[in-house]
């Protein structure tokens, strides 16, 4: 079968979060028919429709780059620049210029007003619609060759398109790190990252559902630890706080092979000896049972019912009762509890990895190769990623722009001077 060749100023390959908004952001500095979108399956935006439970985390409202840059394990020094150029302010002003407003919930999360990402989906098509973005489905790129004129040949079954710029915005999967290697590229290996903790030797499984505001959760062997709240699962932990560890450790949890103790200070804004004191106060005032009377109101009563029962203190031993060394035993555990992982499991609607291209090979101030000149990058398919599904998109979108402005603006560059 003959090859049909075609030839735009800019093609973009993948139809993910960074891929749409870069076409769309080069679309609207070079007019109408000059981008093509490239895409491997048989439809856009696939993984943000199911993001955030179908709400779509678009971003997070923290409005402080440095503050926000903190939120990436890997990547963040290199998006203090990007973010610069295309920061939260300017995702909420580009949406509200079309109509589709967000909101920001009490942990940060920004969402549509709508609670649908379909709202998002449906943003997008029109504003694409409306500048003329071509895109073409189930296109498997077989090869990509940058020719000696500067264009690149991009090639599958039964399809040649030439592009002047090149966007790869793919992912992170196999076939999208064989593209970035044609030109030499460097890929970090991949792994995992944002996901709970499977514990299937926990004495708490079957407290599924319980949850805790603020916790410290640590990894000893690694030396990495992070706050946030704690979610118990039938499998383990869970929670913003367990992803957030997850995120910081996710190299060092490859390489245990996901086996490694785990340990939770539950009461983090009390210190050992201020716990020591509370309980000794309660031993002089309560007149209840210790095992329905929780240190604190705040803490469950049912994990706390728990807890006495592994300590092994009676459950019908009075306050005024308990040994010196019980006290001692209740503090340990509130304070260093330790697990042993075993394993992880992932959230269906997150698909976060770590690793992908080498950072070192991009420059950051328009997202080029710093290999091969006319050839850009955005997305999953870089080694960035952060530790909430907000974090990972706004770094989609800022580079994406940012491909997207540089690409669109070499050109107009070019021509002016022709």
């Amino acid at each position: 079968m003959k090859q049909k060749e075609i030839f735009y100023p800019i093609v973009v390959v993948g139809a993910g979060a960074a891929g749409i908004f870069a076409a769309m952001r080069a679309a609207k500095l070079l007019g109408k028919n000059k981008v093509l979108v490239l895409e491997r399956s048989a439809k856009a935006l696939a993984k943000l429709k199911i993001s955030g439970g179908g709400r779509c985390n678009v971003s997070h409202a923290l409005f402080d780059i440095r503050e926000f840059i903190k939120n990436y394990p890997r990547g963040g020094c290199e998006l203090l620049g990007p973010f610069h150029q295309f920061h939260v302010k300017d995702l909420i002003a580009w949406f509200e210029e079309r109509g589709l407003y967000l909101k920001a919930e009490k942990d940060g999360r920004m969402f549509p007003v709508t609670d649908s990402s379909q709202s998002i989906i449906d943003c997008f098509f029109e504003e694409m619609n409306n500048l003329g973005v071509a895109i073409e489905y189930s296109k498997k790129i077989e090869t990509i060759e940058k020719k000696p004129d500067g264009r690149f040949q991009v090639c599958g079954e039964g399809f040649c398109i030439w592009a002047q710029k090149l966007l790869l915005a793919t992912g992170s999967n196999p076939a999208s790190y064989a593209l970035a290697k044609a030109f030499s590229h460097t890929i970090v290996t991949p792994n995992p990252s944002l996901f709970s903790f499977n514990l299937p030797q926990s004495d708490l499984l079957d407290l599924s559902g319980i949850s805790l505001d603020e916790v410290e959760i640590s990894l000893p062997e690694i030396k990495k630890q992070a706050r946030g709240a704690i979610l118990l699962t039938h499998w383990g932990f869970s929670g913003p706080g367990v992803l957030r560890l997850s995120a910081f450790a996710a190299r060092d949890l490859f390489d245990l092979n996901y086996q490694t103790s785990l340990k939770i200070d539950w009461l983090v804004h009390y210190s050992e000896q201020e716990c020591m004191e509370i309980i000794f106060q309660k031993c002089k005032s309560s007149k209840r049972k210790v095992a329905k009377d929780p240190i604190t109101s705040l803490f469950p009563t049912s994990l706390w019912t728990r807890f006495i029962k592994l300590l092994e203190i009676p459950e019908d031993k009075f306050w005024k009762d308990l040994s010196k060394k019980s006290r001692q035993k209740i503090v340990q555990k509130l304070k260093q509890d330790l697990y042993q992982i075993s394993g992880t499991s992932r959230f269906k609607q997150e698909f976060v990895t770590a690793g992908g291209l080498s950072l070192k090979e991009i420059n950051f101030k328009n997202m080029e190769s710093k290999l091969e000149s006319g050839l850009y990058f955005a997305g999953e398919l870089l080694d960035i990623d952060g530790v909430t599904g907000g974090f990972n998109f706004q770094a989609a979108w800022t580079c994406g722009y940012i491909a997207a402005t540089s690409m669109a603006r070499s050109i107009l560059e070019k021509e002016k001077l022709f």
